[in-house]
């Protein structure tokens, strides 16, 4: 059986997942020759590419960091 604690960080993973695929589509519609990768870590989210450009961006609780790279 599981846990209350473990089926709500399921259910806010799969949320931050939702809105990371959002983010990702948004930046690559921007630049459409940018490569975004998703990595996640502890804690945070990383978007990876090429050349380095980091933006902060915020979602629920967690800061997360968006590197959007040219190539």
């Amino acid at each position: 059986m599981q846990k209350p604690t473990d089926e709500l960080n399921f259910y806010r993973l799969k949320q931050q997942t939702n809105e990371l695929n959002v983010l990702s589509s948004e930046l690559t519609s921007l630049n459409p020759s940018a490569k975004v990768y998703r990595q996640l870590g502890s804690g945070g989210v990383l978007f990876l590419a090429n050349k380095a450009t980091l933006v902060k961006e915020t979602q629920g609780n967690n800061n997360v960091d968006l590197y959007l790279f040219n190539h």
